[in-house]
């Protein structure tokens, strides 16, 4: 188990192997398709996959160079642990764990509204706020 989380751990690694489960993409292609993360930790994310034989780099000289990414054989047996990730996913959506994680998410994340929030001071004693 600790191998497995050793090789998925890090905030991009599974969405990058969910993206290269579907076929050889183009850097720019998986940049999309994970949404808002940099080049630069893109690049270093590959960069560690690559390293533990998951990923092959392609580089291909057509006129243009070109870099493509694939999943490698050892990658390609990760497919069914990817799959059960996704089916839990889609399960913990109608269990209360779904109702647990958007509060957790919402008290961790400041409303894009609400402009900037100001800490209030902690009581040590009790590690509980003073009332307002």
């Amino acid at each position: 188990m600790g191998t497995t989380l050793d090789v998925l751990r890090g905030r991009h690694a599974v969405p990058i192997l969910w993206s290269l489960f579907w076929g050889e993409k183009r850097f720019y292609q998986v940049l999309r398709d994970l949404g808002r993360v940099t080049r630069k930790t893109l690049d270093h994310e590959l960069a560690r996959l690559e390293r533990l034989g998951l990923v092959e780099r392609r580089v291909t000289a057509l006129g243009r160079t070109q870099v493509a990414y694939a999943l490698t054989r050892t990658g390609e047996t990760l497919k069914p642990v990817l799959c059960v990730l996704f089916e839990w996913g889609l399960l913990a959506r109608r269990l209360p764990v779904a109702s647990r994680l958007a509060a957790e998410r919402s008290a961790r994340l400041p409303s894009p509204t609400a402009g900037p929030q100001r800490l209030r001071p902690v009581d040590s004693r009790t590690m509980a706020a003073p009332d307002p």
